[in-house]
């Protein structure tokens, strides 16, 4: 392998996990917003790291191999993430917090997603 392929995905899966979880965190802390605990139903959420490695590792192939449409795809990606946590029927009316939280992960979705254009552009050789 080319180490520029290394260290694009490096960047790209564990830097932007770093970099999102951490941002996520900064934010939501100055905004006092507190992440309430889920509805105990028996079951669980998909994990939102593995969401961001999956998202981080394909966006950063698209980008890798050039294909045509990447940034429409990312707005496509981001907008069906967001619209499908917006209408979970598990979401309380009163539940004063959560267009703010909707809103604190949408920009966490797209530092993920810079991570994942820029360890793209790094493993095909562009930067670096």
């Amino acid at each position: 392998m080319d180490e520029e392929i290394i260290i694009g995905f490096s960047v790209s899966l564990i830097g932007g996990g770093i970099g999102a979880w951490l941002f996520l965190k900064l934010l939501r802390k100055w905004m006092r917003l507190t992440k309430e605990a889920e509805e105990n139903s028996g079951s669980r959420a998909v994990p939102s790291w593995i969401t961001g490695v999956i998202e981080r590792f394909f966006f950063t192939l698209l980008v890798h191999f050039q294909l045509p449409g990447v940034p429409a795809a990312m707005l496509i990606w981001l907008t069906l993430k967001m619209v499908t946590n917006w209408n979970s029927p598990l979401r309380k009316e009163a539940d004063k917090n959560h267009t703010r939280l909707a809103f604190s992960a949408l920009l966490a979705g797209l530092i993920s997603l810079g991570f994942a254009v820029y360890g793209g552009l790094i493993s095909r050789g562009d930067i670096l």
